[in-house]
């Protein structure tokens, strides 16, 4: 054979032999990607336990922790808003998801009570991470005595003046008959009304308690002024009663108190109260205005003051609010400066105003002129800057009020 033909056939091989590579590689390559499949029904399987530690409804329980593992993995959303433990604990436990369980931790100082069956209550929080398909109402429920408590009351929490109806309110039970109770103590069992006002309390033990209503307005399962409340004025036996209605109303605060308190702009605050301010004043500790520096406007019924101060060359203002001779408060706040207001992008110090008149219609003559300011003015140049024109006989018209006003 020549050695041409040789070099001729050696080629052609190595052509077929890299040509095969390139097949089996891609093939290969197909084999190796992961596709999903195509089609098929979506999943809106909740997950479920498979395995509770200690078990459901345990009884002489006295474990420090509580592991729930599903049946796939899970995730908590909005349990802030959605756990309800019922009786109530010192400390909300620490509450962890990982993987498929949920871990629950009761805090280092938790006392669980003697003899009381506990309900720890997810509502809809506990969800798979695919499709977030929750298990509704999901409840874990032990007991440190020796059975589970099983009776149960159920009601409604309606507005005593016009009827109507709301989320979150707190309903609870106190086996303490003493009226202080609702100020002092948590209660013994307590759940929280639906939209359309319903609740249901679980795993009452037997007896007579006092029954209680509450807008909790700062979540401590206590009365504070202020709050609206509700209750049935003798004890109640949970065994007769399989249904209750609860009248809610706020009780007249004799308390006269600061609800809020803004620094709203250069130059202002708002102070809202409880009720209305007959004898409020301002005292400013590191800082000394003069009067003619401040302005105080109060609302309609007096529940709201606004305060004008000028002339603040201090970065920051601690100042007491008075009721008459006694203190309300101590507050302080960091202060913008006037050169920082001028030049914010977002709310620019300017003065501007409103009229009780419009230049495309006639005025009488003999009206009242007002000018309405957005904020206090040091003085009017009403002898330069402000010009009457006569159009007609009987109609005149403001012009040219050009710079007339001048802010403080």
């Amino acid at each position: 054979m020549s050695n041409l033909l040789k070099k001729y056939l050696l080629k052609k091989n190595n052509y077929l032999n890299g040509f095969l590579f390139l097949i089996i590689y891609a093939l290969l390559g197909s084999c190796a990607q992961v596709v999903m499949p195509g089609g098929g029904k979506k999943d809106i399987t909740p997950p479920r336990v498979v395995k509770y530690l200690p078990d459901s409804a345990q009884t002489n329980f006295n474990s420090k922790g509580i592991e729930l593992i599903f049946s796939e993995y899970i995730q908590l959303k909005d349990l802030n808003s959605q756990l309800i433990i019922s009786p109530p604990l010192k400390t909300t436990p620490d509450i962890t998801v990982k993987n498929k369980s949920v871990n629950i931790v009761f805090g280092k100082a938790e006392t669980l009570k003697p003899n009381t069956t506990y309900s720890i209550s997810f509502g809809n929080s506990i969800q798979d991470i695919t499709e977030n398909n929750p298990i509704e109402n999901f409840r874990y429920i032990f007991s440190t005595g020796s059975y589970i408590d099983s009776l149960s009351l159920k009601g409604k929490v309606e507005n005593a003046y016009n009827h109507s109806t709301e989320k979150s309110i707190l309903v609870m039970l106190y086996s303490d008959m003493e009226d202080s109770a609702v100020f002092k103590r948590l209660p013994d069992y307590f759940a929280k009304t639906k939209e359309d006002g319903t609740f249901q309390i679980n795993n009452i033990k037997e007896g007579k308690y006092k029954l209680v209503a509450l807008k909790d307005g700062n979540t401590n399962y206590k009365y504070n002024e202020g709050e609206s409340i509700g209750f049935i004025g003798a004890p109640i036996d949970v065994e007769e009663h399989k249904s209750i209605l609860i009248d809610l109303f706020e009780e007249p605060s004799k308390k006269f108190y600061l609800k809020k308190a803004i620094y709203d702009s250069y130059g202002k605050m708002i102070f809202a109260f409880n009720k209305p301010a007959d004898n409020f004043s301002i005292e400013p500790i590191n800082y000394t205005i003069d009067k003619g520096d401040e302005l105080l406007k109060f609302s309609v019924n007096r529940d709201t003051v606004t305060y004008w101060f000028g002339n603040m060359t201090k970065d920051n203002f601690k100042f007491r609010i008075k009721n008459g001779s006694s203190v309300m408060d101590t507050l302080e706040y960091k202060l913008i400066t006037k050169e920082d207001a001028l030049k914010s992008k977002r709310h620019p110090l300017k003065l501007t105003v409103q009229n009780n008149f419009n230049g495309n219609q006639t005025f009488d003559i003999n009206g009242e002129i007002k000018l309405q300011m957005s904020q206090p003015i040091a003085n009017i140049d009403y002898k330069s800057k402000i010009s009457f024109k006569e159009e007609t006989k009987e109609n005149y018209f403001i012009t040219n009020l050009g710079q007339s006003v001048y802010m403080r």
